[in-house]
């Protein structure tokens, strides 16, 4: 029960910085950051109003902008955090778009998130 709790805590967290970062950059996320850049950003997000939650579910996430949240330490962070190993990061996009459609939305994200963490399981493999 605590497990869960604390997942969906850094759920909530990951999906408030993926809508922050979004609605800063409002689908510019082909500019590779600086260090200094991302600073500046991370630290002018907002935080989610409750209005912000019907659109936050609607957020399609693409390669692109996924690959735009890689570059952020506090995105890899919350990641970890929800044990999501450093290796399954990388690839993690691909891994979670299963119907191949080049998008998935927030709910497919944590979803996927959810069956990715802690140690691979013999059923993962079959």
């Amino acid at each position: 029960l605590l497990d869960r709790k604390i997942f969906s805590e850094k759920a909530a967290e990951l999906i408030q910085f993926m809508w922050g970062v979004h609605q800063l950059r409002k689908d510019d996320y082909r500019e590779h950051l600086d260090p200094q850049q991302r600073r500046e950003l991370v630290q002018s997000l907002a935080p989610m109003e409750e209005a912000d939650l019907h659109e936050a579910a609607n957020l399609q996430i693409t390669p692109c902008f996924f690959e735009f949240l890689l570059q952020f330490r506090e995105f890899k962070v919350l990641l970890e955090e929800l044990d999501v190993a450093d290796e399954d990061q990388v690839d993690m996009f691909d891994t979670l778009d299963v119907d191949g459609t080049g998008t998935i939305d927030i709910e497919a994200m944590i979803v996927g998130i959810a069956r990715l963490r802690g140690e691979t399981r013999r059923a993962d493999i079959i």
